[in-house]
């Protein structure tokens, strides 16, 4: 997989963009990214980073998304505590625009696992 911008392929992503992109991933899911969504996006990881992963979300296809996830699982979420702490923040992300959808539900599900 080498998805890139400004010639940085993912493989060479920070802590800070991989838990952005996957919150930007998490964000379509349910087909609305909101205004609080996207806040607090810019908030957890500044505004460079988020808008650099968005591109790179926006130039990827569903399948590449979740490659690019899986590929850093290891490098990013090596440990249980690591993977609780994204969850975590996951869940705040969900909880931003007021409503933890059914949809939000069934992927923070399939992201626990996935991860």
């Amino acid at each position: 997989m080498s998805n890139t911008v400004n010639n940085a392929p993912h493989t060479e992503w920070t802590y800070k963009e991989y838990i952005c992109f996957i919150l930007i991933y998490a964000s379509y899911e349910d087909l609305d990214f909101s205004d609080a969504e996207e806040q607090f996006i810019r908030e957890k990881t500044g505004a460079e980073t988020l808008d650099k992963m968005h591109t790179v979300f926006k130039n990827a296809g569903q399948y590449e998304c979740l490659q690019m996830i899986l590929d850093l699982k290891d490098k990013f979420i090596g440990t249980e505590t690591q993977k609780e702490d994204l969850l975590t923040i996951l869940s705040q992300h969900f909880g931003v625009d007021g409503e933890f959808s059914k949809l939000e539900k069934v992927l923070m599900g399939f992201l626990r696992n996935l991860l």
